[in-house]
């Protein structure tokens, strides 16, 4: 269980290359291990001389936090990129010249704005969408309630019941008298239900 934790943690420091990661990050992204199993592991790590520590004081902003990174990540690839839905936000790497991280933040809020923006059109166009269908279905079903009146209403009269004549004929005469009817009550809905889609 302990060798399962400690990849956990792994994997997270791994992701945060080439920057420090901040143990209260580490706290937040594994709610479901206990703090003091975190701070054991942080500490066994430091201990093997895999890990550095570094302590941001923050002397005005509620006290200092530890900080961990790998000591040596030599053969470890380094995450560029965050995925955000479909698009890649370049990361904020520490190891970055001053110069042209002002530039690396603008191109992440240029992204996410982007982003932002498309995820508006995609919900619109599906909120449309659904309401496309819910009415289509809806049209449909009061098309086929529709049509069933109008063919007890104006087929009924018309059924011949003459005794004298076999099943068959009966059927059929009824049918021929009928059908032309249905066809275009179902065609009327098939094509309202098109329409509205």
């Amino acid at each position: 269980m302990k060798n399962k934790h400690a990849n956990e943690i792994v994997h997270l420091l791994i992701d945060c290359l080439p920057n420090y990661l901040p143990e209260t990050f580490l706290i937040s992204r594994l709610p479901h291990m206990k703090e003091v199993k975190i701070k054991e592991i942080l500490a066994e790590l430091i201990k093997n001389d895999q890990l550095e520590e570094k302590t941001d004081e923050r002397t005005k902003s509620g006290g200092p936090i530890k900080c961990y990174r790998f000591k040596n990540s030599n053969g470890i690839p380094i995450k560029q990129s965050i995925r955000v839905g479909d698009v890649e936000i370049p990361r904020m790497m520490s190891d970055s010249n001053l110069t042209v991280i002002c530039e690396t933040m603008n191109e992440q809020i240029q992204r996410l704005a982007e982003y932002s923006d498309t995820l508006e059109k995609r919900f619109t166009d599906i909120v449309k969408k659904e309401q496309r269908k819910y009415w289509a279905n809806l049209l449909g079903i009061f098309g086929a309630f529709i049509s069933i009146i109008a063919l007890i209403i104006v087929g009924l009269p018309k059924i011949i019941t003459d005794t004298t004549l076999p099943f068959w004929d009966i059927v059929r005469i009824n049918l021929s008298q009928l059908l032309p009817l249905s066809l275009v009550l179902a065609l009327l809905v098939i094509v309202l239900r098109f329409i509205i889609k």
